[in-house]
């Protein structure tokens, strides 16, 4: 599988609910949380998002093609506004 085949299916808001993924590095245990985008229509979502990030203690934001998240538009935002929300 090639690096991002599992990140959605190409279309917005494909995760739509927060899944954990539990692992262990060092004898250190961590839970990985998948969570809904932001890049969609958040507001199906935002519980969601909402109760994963009071939990996180750090965020990674993941996606398919590598460019920077993007600011708005008038009377739209941006990703970047989205995750500094």
């Amino acid at each position: 599988m090639q690096d991002g085949a599992i990140i959605g299916d190409g279309g917005s808001d494909f995760t739509l609910k927060t899944r954990s993924y539990p692992f262990q590095y060092n004898h250190q245990n961590f839970i990985l949380l998948d969570v809904p985008g932001i890049e969609g229509s958040e507001k199906k979502v935002i519980d969601q998002i909402s109760n994963a990030t009071q939990k996180a203690h750090a965020i990674f934001y993941v996606t398919k093609t590598p460019n920077p998240p993007q600011k708005g538009e008038e009377g739209k935002r941006g990703t970047i506004e989205k995750i500094q929300r």
